[in-house]
């Protein structure tokens, strides 16, 4: 398990402790599509062209890969089938003298058909687009540096990506990727 701390403001750290009160924590979606990239959304209210990997909560008494189907589900309608857990990152957040644990379970899955489509439309999702995984530190860079309001926000959301282009792309090239593919409901 990674361990990350980050200092961040009184905004995101109350959003988070709120979250981790109703969660043990989240799993981060590492779908793999028959292409062999990895599928990344947008929301309506995200900065302009940033796209992160799907995540979402893991309810009480849920499995992080019983979470991972359920939300893949709601996120993308995509039938996923879980390959493996890719790790987790245990995150110290803190905010002046107050802190908080909040954990982020990385699994890879394997997707066979499909085009993504949000199932849940409050999730606001507005576009996925598919980048190779070995193409994340560039997304982690941009997520990492985004400005205020968001900056905490990308760089908690950062970490995933770096860990999983550490977990998938080890050994190969910087970049394998071509022009990503680009789907928009």
């Amino acid at each position: 398990m990674e361990h990350h701390q980050l200092e961040i403001g009184e905004a995101f750290f109350n959003e988070v402790a709120r979250k981790r009160q109703e969660s043990p924590g989240e799993v981060v979606m590492v779908i793999r599509r028959p292409s062999e990239k990895v599928l990344l959304l947008t929301k309506e209210f995200y900065p302009a062209g940033v796209y992160r990997l799907p995540s979402g909560m893991i309810r009480k008494g849920e499995t992080p890969e019983e979470a991972l189907v359920r939300e893949a589900q709601e996120e993308t309608s995509l039938p996923v089938k879980v390959n493996r857990r890719l790790g987790a990152i245990h995150f110290i957040l803190k905010n002046g003298s107050r802190r908080t644990d909040f954990i982020s379970y990385l699994l890879l899955t394997d997707e066979t058909a499909g085009e993504p489509a949000p199932e849940d439309l409050q999730e606001s999702i507005s576009g996925f687009r598919e980048v190779h995984p070995c193409d994340l530190p560039g997304i982690a860079a941009q997520l990492s540096n985004l400005p205020e309001p968001w900056r905490d926000w990308g760089r908690f959301r950062a970490a995933a990506h770096d860990s999983v282009h550490r977990e998938l792309c080890s050994t190969g090239p910087a970049s394998k990727s071509q022009d990503p593919g680009v789907y928009s409901r």
